[in-house]
This record gives C-alpha cells, sequence and structure tokens, in this order.
C-alpha cells in the first residue's frame, strides 16, 4: 500500500512538473513573439475604460489611436500598456482616463472579481508578473484556476496557428447610437441607489500609479483626462473624494477635466456614457488639442498650465 501511494505521488509531482513546464514554455514564446504593434504609427494613445472607450472617436483624431477596453482596471492595462510601449517606440504621450469611480474601493473588483478575471486573464495573463498571478490567485483562486485553462488553450492555439497578433483585441474606440438619459434618469431616482464611498488605497489605484512611473521609465508624457458625465450621475457625488485623491497623488501630472464640458443631453447614451453624437463633439475638441499643439505648448507646460488652471 505504501509502495502505491509512493507511485501515485511520484506520477502526480511528474504530472505536474511536465504541466508546469509545457505551460512556462508556452508562455515564454508568447511573450516572445507577442505582437502589439500598431500599423497607424500615433504619437498619442488613450487608455481606460468604457467612458473613453465610446467618446473618442480615433478616425477623426489626428495622430491618435484609442485603446480604452470596457470594464478595464488599472491593474490590466498596466500589463497592456507595457507591451503597447515595447512595440510602439513612436508614442509621445500617454492619456489616462481618470475619472470619480476609479477612485473607489469597489474598482477592486474590476481586478479580481469573477466576471473581471473571466474576460481580462485569458488576455494578458501570459504577461502578468509572478506576484500579480499569486495576488489575483490569494483574491479568488476559484476564478484564476477556471480562466487558467482558457489563457492555455489559448496560448496554445495562437502558437500552433503562429497568430501572434495581439493590437486587434485590446480595445479601441466603440460606435453608439443608442440614447438613453431620460430612462437613465428615472431608473437612478427608482433604485435610490447612493453612490459608493470612495477609497484613497485602493488597490486599482496603485496601478495607476505603476502606470505613470512605467510611461516616465520609457520617457513618454502623461495626460489624465476626465471624460465627460452627465450631471445627474449619482457617481459624481464623490467629487470632494476624487479630489482629494488627486490632489494628494496626481497634483503634479498634467490634467484635462472634460467633466462638466457641454454635452446636450442627445450626446449621451446614458448618464456615463457618450454615444456617437457625443463622442463626434469631444473628439473633434481633442483634435484640436493635437493639431494645434496646445497638449504640447500649455498642458505639458508646467509654468503656462498653472496660468490656464488660474
Amino acid at each position: 500500500m505504501t509502495l502505491f501511494l509512493k507511485k501515485v505521488g511520484l506520477f502526480l509531482i511528474t504530472l505536474v512538473t511536465v504541466c508546469l513546464l509545457v505551460f512556462g514554455i508556452q508562455t515564454w514564446i508568447i511573450r516572445e513573439r507577442a505582437d502589439f504593434k500598431f500599423q497607424k504609427k500615433p504619437e498619442y494613445i488613450m487608455i481606460g475604460h468604457s467612458h473613453p472607450e465610446c467618446a473618442y472617436n480615433d478616425s477623426l483624431i489626428s495622430n491618435f489611436t484609442n485603446v480604452s477596453d470596457s470594464g478595464e482596471s488599472y491593474f490590466y492595462t498596466y500589463y497592456k500598456l507595457i507591451e503597447l510601449l515595447k512595440d510602439n517606440p513612436g508614442i509621445e504621450i500617454v492619456m489616462i482616463e481618470f475619472t470619480n469611480n476609479q477612485v473607489d474601493s469597489a474598482m477592486d473588483e474590476w481586478i479580481w472579481g469573477e466576471k473581471s478575471i473571466s474576460h481580462f486573464y485569458p488576455k494578458y495573463g501570459a504577461f502578468i508578473s509572478l506576484q500579480d498571478q499569486v495576488l489575483l490567485a490569494r483574491k479568488n483562486f476559484g476564478s484564476v484556476l477556471n480562466s487558467f485553462s482558457v489563457l492555455q488553450k489559448r496560448n496554445f492555439l495562437r502558437n500552433v496557428n503562429n497568430d501572434h497578433n495581439y493590437v486587434d483585441h485590446i480595445g479601441g474606440y466603440v460606435y453608439y447610437e443608442k440614447n438613453a438619459v431620460e430612462e437613465a434618469k428615472l431608473d437612478q431616482k427608482r433604485t435610490k441607489k447612493n453612490s459608493p464611498l470612495s477609497s484613497e488605497h485602493s488597490t486599482n489605484i496603485k496601478y495607476l500609479e505603476k502606470i505613470i512611473r512605467l510611461c516616465r521609465q520609457n520617457n513618454k508624457e502623461i495626460v489624465l483626462i476626465r471624460t465627460p458625465q452627465h450631471k445627474y450621475l449619482k457617481m459624481r457625488n464623490n467629487e470632494k473624494k476624487y479630489l482629494n485623491v488627486y490632489a494628494a497623488k496626481f497634483i503634479n501630472i498634467p490634467f484635462i477635466d472634460f467633466n462638466d464640458f457641454n454635452i446636450p443631453d442627445y450626446g449621451y447614451k446614458d448618464l456615463e456614457h457618450l454615444n456617437y453624437k457625443g463622442a463626434n463633439i469631444i473628439s473633434k475638441v481633442m483634435d484640436s488639442l493635437i493639431q494645434n499643439k496646445i497638449i504640447e505648448k500649455y498642458i505639458l507646460n508646467k509654468e503656462k498650465r498653472i496660468i490656464i488652471n488660474k
């Protein structure tokens, strides 16, 4: 009986070792061959979640590519950006969405919640550091385990088919025709749901700090952006704490705040997001800022930025 158990134990150890070796080689190949190169060579890129995803139509903006992705926390954005900067040395300015819901502690669920892991881990798991793999497993081992098999299957198919293109699957502008502002107002009244309290110590914000350090290490300029939000959106109730986080951690980062930009109701998909009409408006403004070098001349110039802010 003891001999049998020893053989079973040895078999399991051997099996696990072989699997880890195969997975390790597979991951190494993915990291070596992954292609995050843009066909166009933009100097500006926009990263963030669904707010910029549906707001900045990069077909209307010169020298600019939007790679925002709905539901994406700074944790996954960080690993995506590492690869983008590696493969696109022509990027000069990284625009980062920084808005009210991103300082909220509930955003940490966007890192290790089941929905987020099942969507983003199979995309970026091959690039996540061992330390952060442990973080995800510690917070939600079951979801990581389920998504690990999906990740390995995708990696296997990529390697077998020699398909290592990632840039077509990392986000981008999404066109919405829908306008449901009035319904959203009524729904917000019916639910009487208050916005969650924000947290200055959320893990999500720590990864924004890591993104900023990454950009500086690669000599890239950084601009924080807040995309327009409807004045009736309850999440805006955390404005005081949002501004406290900005003042405490990011006050020296150039910041373009479109929060109260005058977008008519017909330009909103709902209270949080713009539709294509609103996107057309704000995209033309962004194009003007880029075309006229306003960002380089004023926003990135600390002395002139102080004058503008005043």
